[in-house]
């Protein structure tokens, strides 16, 4: 609830005349079970940490639309999206679930904020955002591998729903290349693991090691 909780400030702290009601959307399965040692001491006897959300942002509930449960099983209706802090898409359907629902609702000026492109678990992010960059350019990195986009061009949706994870695996590499190529020296060598275990997932075990052996450590 932490960057929900950064949210809620910014927008009570934003000098525009807007509707606050309800107006941040926050989805979460919810469970510990899923958040790791973050959340060792949050998890309730049912394995939720929902309770504890609602504690952290007790003072702020009215701003915020919770929307807990899978949200592969969800739905979004379309309207326009100013800020997207995206920590969700950690699988292919997951991700791809995102660029059909909520990409389509970027337009030039809104800001996706991915907590993940810097992990070597979830490459596709870089991916697609190389993959994108004629519609989104980088703004912001954050020490760890969070990186910030702004939409200068609202992306064709027949553009938003190519799945990526369908290209040869030499497109999907170039594209992490591209994209190490633009990322800080930490963040860089993080999108090579990306790229070797994309390699693994494809069953290129001998192109996997080939491209670990080009990591600098330390």
């Amino acid at each position: 609830g932490l960057s929900t909780l950064m949210l809620t400030r910014g927008l009570i702290a934003n000098a525009r005349d807007l509707n606050r009601v309800r107006r941040i959307h926050s989805f979460d399965l919810f469970l510990a079970a899923e958040m790791g040692q973050y959340v060792e001491d949050w998890g309730d006897q049912t394995g939720s940490v929902f309770m504890g959300y609602q504690e952290l942002l007790r003072d702020y509930l009215d701003l915020i639309h919770i929307s807990p449960g899978a949200l592969l099983a969800m739905s979004w209706t379309p309207r326009p999206i100013e800020i997207a802090f995206v920590d969700a898409a950690k699988s292919w359907d997951l991700h791809n679930w995102m660029m059909c629902n909520w990409y389509p609702c970027l337009r030039p000026g809104s800001v996706v904020v991915h907590q993940d492109y810097g992990h070597f678990n979830e490459y596709w992010i870089a991916m697609e955002m190389e993959f994108l960059s004629e519609y989104f350019e980088r703004v912001d990195q954050v020490f760890g591998g969070t990186v910030a986009f702004r939409c200068v061009r609202q992306a064709p949706d027949s553009v938003l729903a190519q799945d990526l994870s369908a290209l040869p695996l030499a497109r999907q590499l170039r594209l992490l290349e591209r994209a190490a190529e633009r990322a800080s020296a930490s963040v860089a060598e993080v999108l090579k693991c990306g790229m070797a275990w994309c390699c693994l997932k494809n069953r290129e075990r001998g192109k996997a090691a080939e491209v670990l052996a080009s990591v600098r450590l330390g």
